[in-house]
Formats: structure tokens, sequence, C-alpha cells
């Protein structure tokens, strides 16, 4: 998940707008040089801090929280540290953008977040701590990285029907609708008064309530009627409706269970899946397996995939080249 999240931390610093000043006058610290300019921690933390709060607000532990943070903040420097690179190189190469693209772009601004009212706007960056030229400054900045990924990125992708075609046959299953489970599950609470339910064969220095679960999956596999064991032993939901949870998908379950219960055809039970709190043990009652929908109904969505994928590898050969001939540090 972590992963995933970085990647995406990543992408949207690339691929979309934002506003982040790199002025030299700041004085909150550097968290990382890129040629003669640098990057601030509060630029840093204007990317990652909700992402950081998710984590802070989370049940993990302390150390893992402190491990996982540090990890976000160094994905974010080093997205901001390409993003700076790109844009030096539209200075080096001797690149202008004109000035009445920019003052364009400043009127659609005012426009569409400030209601056309530039007292607005200037208000907003008082609260900000901004001046004028420096907002002015991230917005030449941002029409100048946008200009370059579009001249060494973006352009360079070409989609043929042909590559859509085959790109379609090769992931069909990941453009298909979520695989649904209609799913009766029966619980054993770890923490349940289960004396009375055991088996009399139960060997004394078992654990009693795997004894339990063992016996009620031999049960159900035998022919008995599983909404009638989940009537007498679940301690979990749904317990009058034979433990019937209705259609789900796997992302509904904790992914334990979404691994065992997404695996069993109509009628299967599952053997009882242990997890701290107690033991789960599921039967499917109908399963569902969604088809991929035709490609013409889809082919917009199979080309933004693959204009995703190559542009990614385009933008990590600029940048190797990039870092290959600039001067950074990570501090």
């Amino acid at each position: 998940m972590l992963k995933n999240l970085c990647t995406l931390l990543f992408s949207v610093l690339l691929f979309i707008g934002i506003h982040t000043p790199f002025s030299a006058q700041t004085t909150d610290g550097i968290a990382a040089i890129v040629n003669d300019e640098i990057i601030t921690f509060s630029d840093v933390r204007r990317q990652v801090g909700d992402a950081e709060r998710v984590i802070a607000q989370s049940s993990l532990p302390p150390q893992e929280k402190t491990a996982r943070i540090r990890e976000l903040r160094l994905a974010a420097i080093n997205a901001l540290i390409d993003r700076r690179l790109i844009i030096q190189e539209f200075t080096k190469r001797g690149y202008q953008m004109p000035q009445n693209i920019i003052e364009q772009q400043i009127r659609s601004i005012i426009r569409e977040e400030y209601n056309g009212d530039r007292t607005k706007l200037n208000d907003a960056l008082r609260q900000q701590g901004k001046t004028y030229e420096q907002f002015r400054q991230e917005i030449e900045d941002e029409l100048k990285f946008q200009a370059m990924v579009h001249h060494f990125i973006r352009r360079r992708v070409v989609v043929s029907p042909k590559k859509v075609e085959e790109y379609y046959e090769k992931n069909k299953h990941e453009f298909a609708p979520p695989k649904e489970a209609r799913l009766a599950i029966l619980y054993l609470s770890k923490h349940m008064r289960f004396d009375t339910k055991l088996s009399q064969s139960s060997p004394q220095d078992s654990d009693p309530l795997s004894t339990l679960a063992a016996d009620i999956v031999q049960k159900a596999r035998k022919g008995e009627d599983f909404a009638n064991l989940v009537r007498i032993y679940s301690d979990g939901p749904y317990k009058e409706n034979g433990g019937d949870w209705g259609w789900l998908t796997p992302d509904a379950l904790r992914s334990e269970l979404s691994q065992v219960a997404f695996s069993l055809k109509p009628g299967q039970v599952s053997n009882a899946v242990e997890t701290e709190d107690g033991y789960y043990i599921i039967k499917a009652l109908e399963v569902k397996n969604p088809s991929a929908p035709p490609l013409e109904e889809i082919r917009e969505q199979v080309e933004q995939r693959i204009q995703i994928a190559e542009s990614r590898e385009i933008q990590k050969e600029l940048i190797d080249q990039l870092r290959r001939n600039a001067y950074v540090k990570i501090l």
C-alpha cells in the first residue's frame, strides 16, 4: 500500500500542476540542494501533509509510523528534485516562457479560483505569506515544467490501434469489474464462552476454539445446514440470517479473509481462518465472475493506460540523464 502511495505521490508531482515556491529566501531548513537551488522542509511538508496525517492517525506501532513517514518524505523529496531538474533544463536550453502566456494563466486562475476578483487572490497570498512575485514565479515554473514534459515525454508516446489491441488482450482481466460473491460467514470470537459448545471428543490439551472451528467445518462439509450452524455457534453479525452477508467484492473484507473467500466455488466451505480476534468459516453461496467489456467500450481507457506506462519509461530515462549531469544532495 505504501509503495502504491509513494508512486501516486510521484505521479501527482510530475504530471499535475502544483504551486510550490523554491525561493532561497526561505529559512525553515534545507531538505535538498539541486545545482544552485534548494528544496526546503516546508516544500516537502506541503506535498506530504495529508498523507502524513493519515499515517499519524492510523493504528500502526509508533516505530512503523515513523518509518513510513520517513519513506514518504524521501519519496516527496526525490519527486521535487526531479521536478526542479526538469525546470532547470528548460532554462539551460535557452527556452523562454512568453510573458503573455504567464499572464493568461494567472488570469485563468483568478477567474476559476477567485471568481475573477484579483483582490481575493492578494488576500489569499497574504494569508500564505507569499508575495505576488513569488506566486508569479511559481506559475512560470509550472508552465516551464509542463512545456518540458510535453516536449520530452508526451509527444514521444504514440499509441497505435495495434498496440491498443495487444495491450487489451494481454491485460483483459484488469478491465473486468471486480469479482463478486454472496457469502455466509460464521465467526468464533476468541473472547466467547465456548465450553458448552465443544465436541466431547476434543483432547483437553488442544486449543478448544480451534477444535470447535474444525468440528464445524467438518459438519458443514458433511452436509449440515450452514445457516443453522451459524445460528448455533456464530458470534458474528447476521446470525439470525444464517450469516448471509449478501454480495461482496474482494475489497470489502480484510485481506486474509478475502483471499480465502474469493477462491471458493459456489457451495464450497472454507477451512477455519484464524485471525487475532477469532476464527472465520466462510461459505460461498453464489459467485459472479464478470468479464471485461468489449474493447470498443473502453478503448480510451486502454489508450490512457498505455500512455501512462510509456510516459513513465521515457520520464525515467530523462530523469536519469538529468541527474547524471547535475549536483544533487539530500540533506
